[in-house]
Formats: C-alpha cells, sequence, structure tokens
C-alpha cells in the first residue's frame, strides 16, 4: 500500500527541511512526497532538488504567487499522487517515526 504525503508550503525552506527530514528514517518506506507549493520563491525548489540523490520519492506541484491558493495548489498535488491513500501535512508539521 503506497501513502501519498501532501506538504502544503509557502516560503518556508526551514520549515520545510524539517518536515521532509522527518521521512528520511521512517522504518515503512512505502510513501511518495508531494510538495503543494504555493508560490514560493527559488529556495524552495533548491531544497527539495537537494533529495534528489536520496531514497526518497520526492514531486513538485508549484504554481505562481497570485496570493492565497493553498487549495488549488493541494488539488494540483492529489492530480500527480499514485498512492492508496492521501495524507495532507502543512509544512510546520512531521511525521514520526511508529516503529
Amino acid at each position: 500500500m503506497l501513502i501519498s504525503v501532501i506538504i502544503t508550503t509557502y516560503n518556508s525552506p526551514d520549515f520545510l527541511q524539517r518536515c521532509i527530514n522527518s521521512f528520511l528514517d521512517q522504518a515503512d518506506s512505502h510513501f511518495e512526497i508531494i510538495v503543494a507549493d504555493d508560490g514560493s520563491k527559488e529556495e524552495t525548489k533548491l531544497l527539495i532538488k537537494k533529495y534528489k540523490d536520496s531514497h526518497l520519492n520526492i514531486k513538485h506541484a508549484w504554481h505562481e504567487d497570485k496570493g492565497f491558493r493553498a487549495a488549488k495548489i493541494r488539488n494540483e498535488a492529489v492530480k500527480k499522487a499514485n498512492g492508496d491513500f492521501i495524507a495532507f501535512l502543512d509544512v510546520d508539521d512531521w511525521w514520526e517515526n511508529i516503529k
């Protein structure tokens, strides 16, 4: 069973890094991460690229910053999801490792 984890963010690379890092040592690796980016600047895109050599499967859904449109970008992220289930996280959340 694959879980699609959608992380909603906007110009919060420090929180995003902490959130993504919480997935690095999970006992269960049947998940993909989709960053639902509500128009962040280049720093967020560069952060996501840092994980390309990790075992994490990360996708990036982004749209231009035209004000608060978090629901719209979450919907775009859902379109990229391949999981059997979808979990939504805000950028200041993290995933606890449950063994």
